[in-house]
C-alpha cells in the first residue's frame, strides 16, 4: 500500500515537472499594479495561463517606456493601449488584440475646494507620466470644460494612487485622475470626483498590444493569452470576494480594506457593458456545453471573445470611435487599430 502511493505521488511530481517543462514562458507589462489590471494578477493567481500552457511574468511599466520594451522583445504583451496607439501612429508595427472596457474607467478627483473646472485655472493636477492617456485625458477634460492646457500644470507621479490622494489631501496638488479603486479610497479621505471620464471618452479602454511580428509568428499564444485573461474577467464579475482576496496581495492600492475593495470590484465590473457580459457568458456557455468535463470552473471563453467590446467595429459604431479618438491620433491609423480587434487569429 505504501509503495503504491509512493509511486502515485512520484507520478503526479513528474506530471507536473512535464506540465511546467513545456509552459511557455511570457511576460506582460501593465501601466500600475492597479484595480484596472486586477484581471492579469486573478489570471495567475488562479492558475489560467497555466492552463493554457503558459507561465505568465507581469511587469508594471507605463506609457511609452512599455510600448519600447514590447518593440524590442523585452516583453510580449503591453497593457500601454493607449500608448499603442500613438506609436502605431508614428509608424510602429503594432495591433490591438484585447480591450477589457467599452469605456475610460478613470475619475477625475478633486481638491474639496475644487467645485468646477474653471476653479482648477493655475492648479496643478496629478498624471502618471507626461504624454501618457491620464495625461492626454486629463488634458482633453479641462479643454473641453473651457480651459486650455496652458491654465493647468501636469505633474508626473507614477502609478501610486495613495501617493495622489495624500498630495490632493495636503494642497500640493488640486487634482488626479484615479480607477474605482483610488475613488473608493479617495472619498473616504474627503474628496470628490468632478467627473467620470467614461461618461465623456466612451471608447473602448485598457487595451493591450502586440507587434505585427508576434501575430505572424505565433498567433496561438496569443490566442491563448486572449483565452486566459477572458476568463479571468468572467471571474472579477462573478466572484468580486474572491478577486478582492488577490488584490489585496498583489495591488499598489494604499490605504484600502477588502470591504472597500470588494466595493471598489463590483464599481469596476460594472463598467463593462451589459451586451459584452452577454456575449462572455453565451460564448462561455457554449463552449461548455462543447468541452463537458474538461471545462474549467470559469469556462474557457473562446478567441472571439478577445475583447469585451466585440461589437465596436461593426459599421457606424467604428465611425463614431474613430471620430472620439482623432484628438488622440490620424484617423487612419486608428482605424487600422480598431479593426485589430475584430482580427480573428
Amino acid at each position: 500500500m505504501l509503495l503504491r502511493l509512493l509511486q502515485l505521488l512520484l507520478a503526479a511530481v513528474g506530471l507536473a515537472l512535464a506540465t511546467s517543462a513545456r509552459a511557455e514562458l511570457i511576460r506582460t507589462a501593465v501601466p500600475r499594479a492597479s484595480l484596472n489590471y486586477l484581471s492579469i494578477y486573478a489570471a495567475e493567481a488562479k492558475g489560467l495561463f497555466k492552463d493554457e500552457g503558459l507561465e505568465n511574468e507581469t511587469i508594471a511599466i507605463g506609457g511609452p517606456a512599455a510600448i519600447a520594451a514590447l518593440l524590442s522583445g523585452n516583453v510580449d504583451f503591453s497593457g500601454a493601449g493607449g500608448s499603442g496607439l500613438r506609436a502605431a501612429a508614428k509608424g510602429a508595427e503594432l495591433k490591438a488584440i484585447f480591450y477589457q472596457t467599452e469605456k475610460v474607467t478613470w475619475f477625475f478627483v478633486v481638491h474639496p475646494s475644487i467645485k468646477s473646472v474653471a476653479d482648477l485655472k493655475g492648479k496643478k493636477i496629478a498624471v502618471g507620466l507626461i504624454g501618457d492617456s491620464e495625461d492626454r485625458f486629463s488634458t482633453m477634460f479641462v479643454e473641453n470644460n473651457g480651459l486650455s492646457a496652458k491654465d493647468i500644470t501636469r505633474i508626473p507621479m507614477g502609478t501610486s494612487s495613495g501617493a495622489r490622494i495624500a498630495a490632493i489631501k495636503s494642497g500640493s496638488l488640486q487634482a488626479a485622475v484615479l480607477d474605482p479603486g483610488g475613488m473608493i479610497v479617495a472619498e473616504k479621505e474627503g474628496l470628490h470626483s468632478l467627473a467620470f471620464l467614461g461618461d465623456l471618452f466612451p471608447l473602448p479602454f485598457q487595451g493591450y498590444v502586440v507587434t505585427d511580428k508576434k501575430i505572424a509568428e505565433n498567433p496561438g499564444q496569443i490566442r491563448r493569452w486572449i483565452r486566459a485573461m477572458s476568463r479571468a474577467l468572467l471571474f472579477l464579475r462573478e466572484r468580486p470576494e474572491e478577486a478582492a482576496d488577490i488584490g489585496i496581495r498583489k495591488l499598489q492600492l494604499g490605504n484600502i480594506n477588502r470591504a472597500m475593495l470588494i466595493e471598489a470590484t463590483k464599481a469596476y465590473t460594472r463598467l463593462s457593458s451589459r451586451r459584452s457580459r452577454l456575449a462572455f457568458t453565451r460564448r462561455n456557455q457554449e463552449h461548455s456545453r462543447i468541452r463537458g468535463s474538461r471545462s474549467h470552473e470559469y469556462g474557457r471563453a473562446s478567441a472571439r471573445s478577445a475583447t469585451s467590446r466585440p461589437s465596436l467595429c461593426r459599421r457606424g459604431q467604428k465611425r463614431v470611435a474613430t471620430e472620439r479618438l482623432g484628438q488622440i491620433a490620424d484617423s487612419a491609423i486608428i482605424s487600422r487599430l480598431l479593426g485589430a480587434i475584430r482580427y480573428r487569429i
